[in-house]
């Protein structure tokens, strides 16, 4: 694990993760990380903030996370562990 600070930071998350629904996406913003099993929306009522520990304890595939750079995201499919990053759109 790379850092202590880390494992307590935020994490938002769904009541659908929560609940063992393998996370497929990652971003992380200036106050934490968004973790979440698919591109559905989730309503207000049932999002969650989790200390982001309480994800990497269950699924450690998740360190990818720490790696990410503020405003930016990661995804994999359901059924792999790769992960892969969120293409940049072009300036229009």
């Amino acid at each position: 694990m790379r850092g202590y600070s880390s494992v307590v930071e935020a994490s938002t998350t769904s009541l659908a993760a929560l609940r063992g629904q393998r996370v497929t996406e990652v971003t992380r913003w200036d106050d934490g990380w968004e973790m979440f099993p698919d591109g559905s929306d989730v309503p207000e009522s049932a999002l969650r903030v989790v200390p982001l520990g309480v994800f990497l304890g269950h699924d450690p595939t998740l360190e990818a996370a720490l790696d990410v750079p503020v405003g930016e995201g990661i995804w994999r499919r359901p059924e792999g562990d790769e992960w892969h990053a969120w293409r940049r759109r072009s300036p229009t």
